[in-house]
């Protein structure tokens, strides 16, 4: 989230609790919001842990609530055919990473509801072939005692960067570019990642995705491996975005072409925009900004649904009140 957002919701949460949604919503022109979550779990996450924090299945429920007492859910093959009526008030729910507690846990939840929800996957994490290189991260600072962590990252490291006062916070400003230098600190530390694959199994496999679409839900691409866009370059943005698309549109013969941006779509070069739409076939991509007028005709910013211990309830509020503050400065 940026700064000054993160301020406002910050210095204005409890102020804007008392609003009304109902309200809140019939002063604006958007008519369809796009909550989004990674994962709903009451267990001790450790690949996650560290990270952000997990909702539990009551919170989820209760947002799920919420949302259906304000808005319609809509699938999103809908929303992308206009098969919709603009005049009233939808949602359209979706979850990132591909993580295995979507089967297990969301689908039976959504199921009986009668909600639609979008999965976007990695490409390269199905069927637990690897790791999200934030989610080891997450796990050596969870796994591996403070003074051992230091010292074996500090082995990886210049001379002059040997003092590793707080590894942890070392540890989180790593990118995708240095997930060499995650597994090589995680091999001096002793520990596999690829055992914790094998026995925890975090990611859906491919059977689990065939019965995702089987019950009406639709499937999208988050790139390959999950990197921060802004950090590479823009021929690999092209590639992460075509090969994953590519790779999970051939694998469950989808119908539609959807494509969320993993972190942000901040950072992302327009002529992969261009590419994307014109050249690779996508019908939608999807970014992480929160509540916004579409600034492109095929790309949508969605709102985060997991800010600490904030319902979503408390979330859209911010976000009708942050929204309606920019349109005054005319933003």
């Amino acid at each position: 989230m940026q700064g000054f957002k993160k301020l406002y919701f910050n210095l204005f949460n409890n102020r804007n609790a008392k609003a009304d949604v109902a309200a809140l919503a019939a002063q604006t022109d958007i008519n369809v919001i796009f909550p989004f979550y990674h994962i709903v779990s009451n267990e001790h996450v450790r690949h996650i842990k560290h990270l952000y924090t997990v909702k539990n299945i009551a919170e989820f429920n209760q947002d799920l609530e919420f949302l259906l007492l304000y808005f319609k859910p809509l699938h999103i093959d809908d929303y992308c055919s206009g098969n919709f009526n603009r005049s009233e008030k939808y949602f359209v729910l979706s979850f990132d990473d591909g993580l295995r507690e979507m089967a297990e846990i969301v689908k039976p939840l959504l199921l009986a509801k009668g909600i639609p929800a979008i999965f976007f996957l990695n490409s390269d994490f199905i069927d637990n072939k690897a790791l999200f290189f934030r989610y080891k991260v997450s796990l050596l600072i969870d796994t591996i005692a403070r003074d051992r962590l230091a010292e074996n990252i500090a082995k990886h490291l210049p001379i002059k960067k040997v003092n590793i006062a707080n590894p942890a916070t070392y540890l989180m400003h790593l990118t995708w570019n240095d997930t060499a230098l995650i597994d090589t600190i995680a091999d001096t530390s002793k520990f596999s990642f690829s055992d914790y694959l094998d026995n925890n199994k975090p990611y859906l496999t491919t059977q689990q995705i065939s019965d995702l679409i089987a019950s009406g839900f639709a499937i999208g691409a988050h790139s390959v491996s999950h990197p921060l866009y802004s950090s590479i370059d823009p021929q690999l943005q092209f590639i992460q975005t075509r090969d994953s698309m590519k790779s999970i549109a051939d694998q469950f013969n989808l119908q539609h072409k959807y494509f969320a941006f993993p972190f942000t779509a901040d950072g992302v070069v327009k002529e992969l925009f261009d590419a994307m739409y014109n050249e690779l076939n996508i019908d939608l991509s999807f970014g992480t900004a929160g509540l916004k007028k579409q600034s492109r005709q095929k790309h949508i910013e969605r709102v985060p649904a997991e800010l600490g211990n904030a319902s979503f309830e408390q979330i859209l509020k911010n976000e009708f009140r942050y929204f309606h503050l920019k349109k005054m400065f005319g933003q």
